[in-house]
C-alpha cells in the first residue's frame, strides 16, 4: 500500500467513524459506465468515485461566522479497448477552505471552484474551471485561492481573488501559466435594466512551450463584460477579450462572444428550449479574419415527465467544419439517488472555454448512477 492509499483509508476511517464531535458529515458517491463505438475502436470504462465531504463551524455569533469545509476524492477508473486493460487510483482532495461570512461579505481561502456568467454551454467567461455541461456530476480541478465577496443591499457585488499556481497550471496546448505564480482578478456585478450585468478581469504570467522546453513568455490581460435578462423570455450575453504581450507562438489578441437565449413552452410538464451561438477569433488584430476564427451553435431541449424522470436533447453544429453533434439523456432523480443514461454521437469536440479537439466520428452512451447523503 503506497502512502496515497494510506491517507485514503485513513480519512475513510475519520470520515466514517465521526472522530470529531460536531462535524456535518456529507457522502456523495459515483458509478459511471460507458462504452465507445468510433472509426478506430471500441472502448469501454467503468469509474467509481467517492466523495466524502466535512464541515465544522468554527465560529459563529450574530451574523458573523468562521467555518472549515473539506471534500476529498477517491476514485478508481479501469478502461478497456486499447490493446489492455488499465486501472487508474486516484486519491486526493477535492475541495478544501476556510472560510468567514458576514451579513454582506464572504472570504473564502483554499482549494476552491471559481466560475460566473450566465451562459450555459458556450461560455466565454470559462476562465478557472473545465466544467462539461453535459456531465450530471459537474466536477471540475479547483484552484488554490483567496476569494473575497461584498454584497451591497440592492443585490450589486464585488468580487477580489488572486489564484496560486502550485505547479503547471497548462490551460492551452502550447501556452500555460507560470508556475509558482500569483494571478490576481476581480469582479463587478450590477442591476441594470432589470437584469444583472458584469465585469471581469484578469491578469497572469505565461510560459510557453518552444521544441520540448516551456521558455518564460510575456503576460495576458483578460477582460470580461457579460449579461442577463429575464422577460418574455430569457436573453443573455457573454464576451472576453484577450490581450497578450511577449509571446512567439500563440496570437497576441483574441476575442470570445457568446449570444443566447431561452423559453419554456407550455407542453406537458414545460418544454425549456435553449439557443446559444458562440464566435471566436485569434489574430494580430481584435476584429480580424486572420489566423484561427470559428463560429458554434447549440439548441438544447429539455422537459419533465413527471415527478421523478426528465429528458433533455442537445443539438450542436461547428459552421466552420460543417459537423453536428447530438446528445441525448434520460434523467431519473429520487431523495438520495439519480439515474442518467445518456447517447451522444460526435463528429467533432463544440469549442467550450479553453477547450478544443476533435472526436472521431462515433457514438458513446453512459450510464450514471449518483448517490448523495
Amino acid at each position: 500500500m503506497d502512502k496515497t492509499q494510506r491517507i485514503a483509508v485513513f480519512l475513510l476511517i475519520a470520515f466514517w467513524s465521526g472522530l470529531a464531535y460536531g462535524w456535518d458529515l456529507s457522502h456523495r458517491i459515483n458509478l459511471l459506465g460507458s462504452y465507445s463505438n468510433t472509426e478506430s475502436n471500441d472502448t469501454g470504462a467503468m469509474l467509481l468515485e467517492y466523495y466524502p465531504s466535512f464541515k465544522l463551524p468554527l465560529f459563529q455569533q450574530s451574523n458573523i461566522g468562521m467555518d472549515i469545509f473539506g471534500e476529498y476524492e477517491l476514485s478508481e477508473r479501469i478502461s478497456w479497448g486499447t490493446g489492455a486493460t488499465e486501472k487508474e487510483f486516484n486519491a486526493e482532495f477535492y475541495r478544501c477552505w476556510l472560510r468567514s461570512t458576514t451579513e454582506q461579505s464572504e472570504l473564502r481561502v483554499g482549494l476552491q471552484k471559481i466560475n460566473f456568467g450566465p451562459a450555459a454551454y458556450l461560455r466565454s467567461l470559462q476562465w478557472f474551471d473545465q466544467l462539461n455541461p453535459l456531465d450530471e456530476r459537474q466536477q471540475t480541478p479547483g484552484v488554490w485561492s483567496a476569494l473575497a465577496r461584498y454584497y451591497l443591499l440592492d443585490n450589486s457585488n464585488f468580487w477580489f481573488w488572486g489564484i496560486y499556481n502550485k505547479d503547471e497550471g497548462v490551460e492551452e496546448a502550447l501556452i500555460r501559466s507560470k508556475p509558482e505564480s500569483i494571478e490576481p482578478g476581480g469582479r463587478l456585478q450590477l442591476p441594470i435594466l432589470g437584469g444583472d450585468c458584469g465585469v471581469s478581469y484578469h491578469t497572469r504570467q505565461l510560459e510557453e512551450q518552444i521544441d520540448a522546453n516551456w521558455n518564460s513568455a510575456g503576460e495576458e490581460q483578460r477582460y470580461g463584460i457579460d449579461g442577463r435578462w429575464d422577460s418574455f423570455i430569457g436573453f443573455w450575453f457573454e464576451s472576453t477579450l484577450n490581450v497578450r504581450k511577449d509571446v512567439k507562438i500563440v496570437a497576441p489578441r483574441s476575442e470570445v462572444y457568446t449570444l443566447g437565449a431561452d423559453y419554456t413552452v407550455g407542453i406537458g410538464g414545460g418544454l425549456h428550449l435553449l439557443w446559444e451561438t458562440m464566435f471566436w477569433h485569434e489574430g494580430d488584430e481584435f476584429w480580424g479574419q486572420e489566423n484561427r476564427y470559428g463560429q458554434y451553435h447549440i439548441l438544447a431541449a429539455d422537459m419533465p415527465l413527471g415527478i421523478y424522470d426528465k429528458v433533455l436533447g442537445v443539438v450542436a453544429y461547428d459552421r466552420q467544419a460543417e459537423v453536428w453533434n447530438w446528445f441525448f439523456s434520460y434523467g431519473l432523480t429520487y431523495d438520495y439517488l439519480s439515474i442518467n443514461f445518456n447517447l451522444s454521437i460526435n463528429q467533432e469536440r463544440v469549442y467550450s472555454g479553453r477547450e478544443t479537439g476533435v472526436y472521431n466520428t462515433g457514438s458513446s452512451f453512459q450510464i450514471l448512477l449518483q448517490l448523495d447523503y
